[in-house]
């Protein structure tokens, strides 16, 4: 036979399930706040989400039309670039036409020299003759011819050449044109025996004026080799050649004493002796020539002072 429970027995077992609805009640609590929480934590989860979304698909969009900017930069680069190379083609191009162009042109100055310098193969100028009314130029030049022991050669014209000095009209030179350059060689040779065996100067006494002034023969230069000539006769006056003279309307020059004498044709062929304080191609075209006793002589189409005609040299 069983044994009844105890009073306290049964009082636990009326308490039991009162514990136990109580736990059922906090659970359900705790399910449904955890539930809320976490509901709530997927929403700013989510929105976060879609503003990282967002977000990163505006920097995409952005980065695609850098991306695009710059492949169109690069596109019109690269066009720009064959472009240049067209440009540069071309340029090259015209480059090499323009050196073509440019020798052409110095041998057409070449030649023109060439021609300008047969036009005045035959001619003489004569300085230091005052003017005399009613002149006779073909006269002064026979005297000049019969006092340096040569038979006057035919002249084709002979004619005074005006000039000026500051606006002041002065003597001018007497322009002689002879049949040939041998006539005008000729002339010019027996100064130079004239000099050497006399040893003195022509002067105006000899021709039949009363004065001793100097008289100056010259071959007559291009305007062009008259300005080669200026040019080198300064470099003499500065010593920096030991000579420079005419031949057969070409200006050549020497360095030293002894050197081989070597023509010049262009004027930019004595820049390389300029400096600082030397001369200057515009100083140049200025400056009268002046030449010493080692120096032949020339005569130009500019009135300027030449070598007189004792000391022209008979190198013709």
């Amino acid at each position: 036979m069983s044994t009844p429970p105890s009073k306290r027995a049964r009082d636990l077992e009326d308490a039991t399930p009162k514990s136990g609805r109580a736990f059922t009640s906090i659970t359900q609590l705790l399910d449904q706040r955890f539930a809320e929480q976490t509901k709530r934590l997927q929403g700013m989860l989510q929105s976060a989400k879609v503003e990282l979304v967002s977000t990163m698909n505006n920097h995409f969009d952005l980065l695609r039309r850098s991306h695009y900017a710059l492949s169109e930069k690069v596109k019109k680069l690269e066009v720009s670039m064959k472009e240049f190379d067209l440009v540069k083609t071309e340029l090259n191009t015209v480059k090499a036409e323009l050196n073509d162009v440019k020798s052409e042109l110095q041998d057409l100055r070449a030649n023109t020299s060439k021609l300008e310098n047969i036009a005045v193969a035959s001619e003489l100028r004569i300085h230091g003759v005052p003017i005399k009314e009613q002149e006779n130029l073909t006269d002064v030049f026979n005297n000049i011819c019969v006092t340096v022991g040569v038979t006057a050669p035919a002249v084709q014209n002979i004619r005074r050449l005006n000039a000026t000095n500051n606006g002041t009209i002065t003597d001018g030179p007497i322009l002689v044109k002879l049949s040939s350059p041998y006539a005008r060689n000729l002339v010019l040779k027996s100064i130079a025996a004239f000099r050497r065996e006399n040893k003195m100067d022509l002067n105006l006494s000899l021709i039949g004026y009363q004065s001793s002034e100097p008289v100056y023969v010259n071959e007559h230069l291009t305007r062009h080799n008259h300005t080669i000539l200026k040019a080198a006769l300064k470099l003499k006056k500065q010593r920096k050649i030991y000579a420079a003279y005419t031949r057969r309307g070409i200006v050549y020059i020497k360095h030293k004493k002894d050197d081989n004498a070597m023509p010049i044709n262009l004027l930019n062929q004595l820049s390389f002796m300029s400096n600082d304080d030397g001369f200057r191609n515009d100083a140049i075209s200025n400056a009268p020539a002046q030449l010493s006793t080692q120096s032949h002589s020339a005569a130009t189409p500019v009135d300027a002072p030449v070598l007189p005609l004792s000391q022209h040299s008979a190198a013709i």
